[in-house]
């Protein structure tokens, strides 16, 4: 840095406080900016848990991470890291779902380390439709069947989905427990039963499905070998 000579002591104090800061600066290295991660190798479309990362970029061309998947130098003990949609603990993000659609598909973090307080965002893949993906084309009477629903997402990943991203509801016969679908023996009068599932998140996320039922033919009953005996 150049310093500009001056005629006055403030001048030459100033001069010299601006190359104490600048220096003191470089060397603790101020972070600038930092970026959150998630482990590829998680999956955050189904699991509420993942672990996280956090690069910093300091000035000079220079970055540090967090230890774990990012194989950094920077031991999460020496972090203060809070989330309003979740929690962070060792490098591991245990979060809320649905603050996480609330807030656009996103967590914000807040991280304090030696002093300095630094934010940053990390967006997480959503739902972007659901559809029905049955294992069998029939619903056979007395045997509970299962719903599968299947979300696509924003990653491009396809997981199945359970009650607790998804609502069912029927019109028709059969009775409907959670995600299973169940008509009686004695039910002579279903055929079919029409399925509606949503997105418990976003409502205008949806799908339905026709059930039919299958119907079986009246049994035969055939003659004893005694009977066949018996009329000749």
């Amino acid at each position: 840095m150049t310093i500009i000579p001056s005629k006055s002591s403030s001048g030459i104090i100033t001069g010299v406080f601006v190359l104490l800061y600048t220096f003191c600066a470089a060397q603790s290295g101020n972070r600038e900016e930092v970026k959150a991660a998630y482990d590829p190798g998680s999956i955050p479309e189904v699991i509420n848990t993942i672990p996280v990362g956090f690069t910093f970029y300091l000035s000079g061309n220079h970055q540090e991470s967090t230890k774990g998947f990012l194989q950094g130098q920077i031991r999460w003990n020496s972090l203060e890291v809070s989330s309003p949609q979740g929690i962070v603990h060792n490098g591991q993000f245990t979060f809320n779902r649905e603050k996480i659609w609330k807030n656009g598909h996103e967590a914000d973090f807040e991280i304090k380390m030696r002093g300095k307080v630094i934010n940053c965002k990390l967006p997480l893949p959503y739902v972007k439709k659901i559809r029905f993906n049955l294992y069998t084309d029939s619903l056979k009477k007395g045997e509970p069947f299962y719903l599968n629903v299947e979300g696509k997402f924003s990653s491009g990943r396809t997981y199945p989905l359970d009650t607790g991203m998804v609502a069912f509801c029927k019109s028709g016969g059969g009775k409907l427990t959670g995600q299973s679908l169940l008509v009686s023996h004695q039910d002579t009068g279903t055929h079919a039963i029409m399925v509606y599932s949503r997105l418990k998140m976003d409502p205008q996320i949806r799908d339905s499905i026709l059930v039919p039922v299958k119907i079986l033919p009246n049994p035969v009953n055939l003659p004893t070998e005694q009977e066949v005996l018996q009329s000749r």
